[in-house]
């Protein structure tokens, strides 16, 4: 008997296979599925081109800028080769390649000469998009996210001309009593202390008269009330008029500066604010050097330096901030250059370098210090990621900020950047489809939702989340304080009738009239207003004021007749209009219900007896009596007794006996209401009796 060898080599070979597979892609030792790159889409956008990066979930990546190319490395990932795009060849992108190195799938992006790539976030979390521009960007132009462009408006002025305030911490040195009683009578000098007091307060606009009053006094008071007014005007931004103060003063009093160096500080500041630098140079350093060695020497050249930046020379300015932060290490004052140095670079960087800078803002911070200058150096934190960084990164960082400085000096400002990134977030995590996170989001926000409202799409996603969430409470709460706002905009009349339909699924009647009346009051001609009139007229007949329900309907039943958007307004206008005695009129609402009423409406039974009486009175009473047989298919149990009941009155008025003791036969014997029995078993009795004593039993039915 032959014996055959096993065939070992296939068996090797497919082991070697499965070895270099797992080795290729780790992902299947460790079970997980691999994140696959679905579409690379290449668009032309604002003067450059943009790569659209589509993956099946959110990517987990690394982005490395190399000359002429961006290369993503995403792990856990993979992709088709995308051949075709290997060789693009247009304006702004010279090609992309997709290659893989184990479980990392790498896209690198060429980019053609003179421009330059940039990964920037998109409104969907599975997409990655590199923005491919020119390098050369426009004098002045900052290098921010796209979108941010009203931030930056709001802020580049304000981070560029903001000066902390100038004074160096000078003490404020009220007028000696002594000396102001030599010249002025006790209540005259009392005066004029009480407006030295308010003046420290910095309440400058209540002092000016005061002070004025002092100007025909003495000279040695006219040069101290002229001294005290350049300080409130120069309070006031009225620096013409300061400038003439402290020059009278001066030419009154001029050792009265030397004497008091606050005012000295302040008529420096002015000089130079009117167009005398050196003139305020002069007088600051002749400051400086007497307070030589005093700790107010540190503040008093940070306002010089503010003083050179301001009149154009930043090179003595940048020479100014550094000797303070030499000569007074660790101080607030070096604090205060530092920040000012850093300042310089803000309007200098892009997505892709702004964290070294933002870095010495977090180091300012951290550093423990005056309560202003950690202020702003957080604001600016939060600054440079609105304009650089991530949406949700830069509110957060703005959120953050306004929970540290609820009274800060930049919370109005930081206000309008929380309303600008709520936009791109609210689609980020709309493209999630996480329902509770949408509508927790909202909830958080509220108050600085007036720019996501203007997006068409906004409150419907938001109402459509809040029913997917079962949170439709939730969504009546904020729909009516958003409703309130007046930057709801477009958004608001939306906002009311989701308003008036939540309330009344909620059975909250009340509340949902009132959203209605608020909608018809606003948008009398909106494109809800007929809906919503139909739904008040209902909350009016559930109130019993079956007439006022058919006054708001009346626009159903004129010549130029509307059709109905709620199935009972019909029935509502109907019962409204027989209650006024327009009988032709309900008779008419009500058979316009009757044809059109959705199937097993609980309504029908009654919109049924109420258009056969309603035809009887009309005299219509072959209508009747179709619209009772008709009514009869809907009704049971007491309301069918009712109906047989009404049928025989009506079949014996019209001396249609056989038939009308048939209905009645019909109540005695399948009736479920003893009431309607006895009545139709009385009325079949008379029947008997009459036909009995006239001696009259027709064969058959006259009619």
């Amino acid at each position: 008997m032959a014996h055959h060898r096993p065939k070992a080599l296939p068996r090797l070979l497919r082991l070697l296979c499965c070895v270099l597979l797992l080795s290729l892609f780790p992902a299947l030792v460790r079970g997980e599925e691999a994140n696959r790159l679905l579409r690379i889409r290449v668009a032309p956008h604002s003067g450059g081109s943009r790569v659209t990066l589509l993956f099946s979930d959110t990517p987990d990546y690394t982005v490395t800028r190399l000359a002429g190319r961006l290369k993503v490395s995403v792990r856990n990932a993979d992709s088709p080769l995308f051949r075709k795009y290997r060789t693009l060849s247009g304006p702004h992108v010279a090609g992309i390649v997709c290659s893989q190195h184990g479980d990392e799938l790498q896209v690198v992006v060429k980019v053609q000469s003179g421009n330059e790539p940039r990964l920037i976030p998109g409104g969907n979390p599975q997409s990655l998009i590199v923005d491919v521009a020119p390098a050369t960007r426009p004098a002045g132009k900052v290098d921010i996210m796209p979108g941010r462009e009203k931030i930056l408006q709001g802020t580049e002025k304000l981070v560029r001309e903001f000066d902390a305030p100038f004074r160096a911490g000078l003490p404020f040195a009220p007028t000696d009593d002594k000396k102001l009683r030599q010249y002025l009578p006790e209540n005259e000098a009392l005066l004029f202390q009480r407006a030295e007091d308010v003046l420290y307060k910095e309440q400058a606009g209540d002092v000016v008269p005061v002070f004025s009053h002092f100007l025909t006094q003495a000279p040695a008071v006219r040069a101290l009330a002229c001294y005290r007014l350049g300080q409130a005007y120069y309070l006031l931004g009225r620096m013409d008029d300061a400038l003439k103060s402290f020059q009278e003063g001066e030419r009154l009093d001029p050792e009265y500066l030397e004497r008091v160096p606050d005012v000295m500080e302040c008529y420096a500041e002015v000089k130079a604010r009117t167009g005398d630098f050196a003139g305020g140079r002069a007088f600051l350093t002749r400051l400086i050097v007497q307070q030589a060695g005093s700790l107010y020497a540190g503040p008093l050249l940070n306002h010089l330096a503010q003083m050179q930046s301001r009149h154009g020379d930043d090179t003595a300015a940048i020479h100014t901030y550094r000797s303070v932060i030499a000569r007074f290490p660790g101080s607030a004052a070096a604090g205060r250059a530092r920040m000012k140095l850093v300042d310089r670079e803000v309007f200098t960087l892009s997505p892709e370098t702004y964290k070294p800078v933002q870095e010495r803002y977090q180091t300012l911070y951290d550093n423990p210090g005056e309560q202003p200058l950690r202020d702003e150096a957080l604001f600016k934190i939060a600054l440079l990621e609105a304009l650089y960084g991530p949406a949700a990164d830069a509110l957060d960082a703005v959120v953050t900020y306004q929970r540290r400085y609820p009274h800060g000096m930049f919370f109005a400002v930081t206000r309008q950047m929380r309303e600008e990134l709520l936009l791109p977030v609210y689609k980020q995590i709309f493209a999630t489809h996480d329902d509770k996170k949408l509508v927790q989001f909202a909830l958080d926000h509220k108050e600085y939702l007036s720019v996501t409202l203007t997006d068409p799409d906004f409150a419907r996603r938001l109402g459509d989340a809040c029913h997917r969430s079962n949170q439709v409470s939730v969504e009546l709460a904020l729909f009516g304080y958003l409703a309130e706002r007046p930057w709801a905009g477009a958004a608001a009349p939306y906002l009311l009738e989701r308003m008036v339909e939540d309330a009344y699924a909620l059975g909250k009647r009340d509340t949902a009239e009132q959203a209605g009346k608020a909608y018809l009051s606003r948008f009398p001609k909106g494109a809800q207003a007929q809906h919503i009139r139909e739904r008040l007229a209902g909350f009016a007949f559930e109130k019993g004021d079956q007439k006022g329900a058919a006054a708001q309907l009346a626009f159903l039943g004129g010549k130029k007749a509307t059709k109905a958007q709620i199935a009972d307004s019909d029935y509502y206008l109907g019962k409204g209009l027989i209650a006024s005695g327009d009988h032709r009129g309900g008779e008419r609402a009500l058979a316009r219900f009757a044809a059109a009423a959705p199937a097993g409406s609980p309504l029908l039974p009654d919109t049924y007896f109420s258009l056969a009486a309603a035809r009887v009175l009309l005299r219509d009473n072959a209508g009747a009596i179709r619209a009772y047989q008709e009514g009869l298919k809907f009704a049971s149990g007491e309301t069918a007794d009712q109906f047989l009941y009404k049928m025989g009155e009506l079949y014996l008025k019209l001396n249609r006996v056989k038939e009308a003791s048939a209905s009645w036969n019909r109540v005695v014997k399948e009736g479920k209401d003893s009431t309607w029995k006895k009545m139709a078993a009385e009325r079949l009795t008379d029947i008997q009796w009459r036909l009995k004593m006239s001696k009259e039993l027709p064969a058959r039915s006259k009619f």
